[in-house]
């Protein structure tokens, strides 16, 4: 049961990050005039302007934690867990299929967030600068924000189903209360003193 909560709880936790992402991602599409009267210090990043460079940001990280949760949810398999499970997990598995399968019509999700997210640019491990003939790489992924809703659904669904066939999940998970801060630390210097950095970074680098 504890492997089983483990699982559950991330995919219930990516969800939610996914869904805060794409909320953020339609209040950036209906705020558009808003939002683009911020300007940045530096003409260069006011070419996209700020709306569309937040979506554009955005929307990378939802691809990113869209393949977060399609990982994790390959850990959610017969032999993972004990052969108690194993109709159950059959069982869910099976109503989670349609989804899968229609994530996976966007078959270069996983490359995309090799190639262009994660690693330094490079497709076919040649790098996107290195590209003499204007070769052009393409990638069939979920773009839209329709596209990026439908796999949002698909993996609610694929929360739900596995909740409904455990509900002992939400009893050990106490998912609704839980606060990932609690097991998280981050380490800063709440002391540091930019314009001294500055300063130090001019005149040694």
């Amino acid at each position: 049961m504890t492997r089983l909560v483990e699982i559950y709880k991330s995919l219930s936790f990516l969800f939610t990050q996914i869904k805060l992402t794409i909320l953020c991602i339609e209040e950036c599409i209906k705020n558009h005039s808003e939002l683009s009267k911020i300007k940045f210090d530096e003409n260069f990043y006011n070419q996209p302007g700020f709306s569309m460079s937040s979506r554009a940001i955005l929307s990378n990280h939802c691809l990113i934690q869209f393949k977060s949760f399609l990982d994790e949810y390959k850990n959610f398999n017969e032999s993972n867990f004990d052969g108690k499970y194993a109709e159950s997990i059959r069982r869910v598995r099976n109503l989670n299929q349609y989804g899968i399968k229609r994530i996976n019509k966007w078959k270069d999700l996983e490359k995309f967030r090799n190639d262009i997210l994660a690693h330094n640019f490079k497709a076919n491990k040649k790098s996107f600068f290195n590209n003499p003939n204007n070769e052009v790489y393409e990638y069939l992924i979920p773009d839209s924000l329709n596209e990026k809703k439908v796999c949002l659904m698909i993996m609610q669904k694929i929360c739900l189903n596995i909740m409904d066939e455990f509900p002992e999940v939400i009893t050990h998970s106490n998912i609704i209360h839980y606060n990932i801060g609690m097991n998280l630390k981050i380490n800063f210097d709440s002391k540091l003193d930019l314009e001294e950095e500055t300063r130090l970074i001019n005149e040694n680098m």
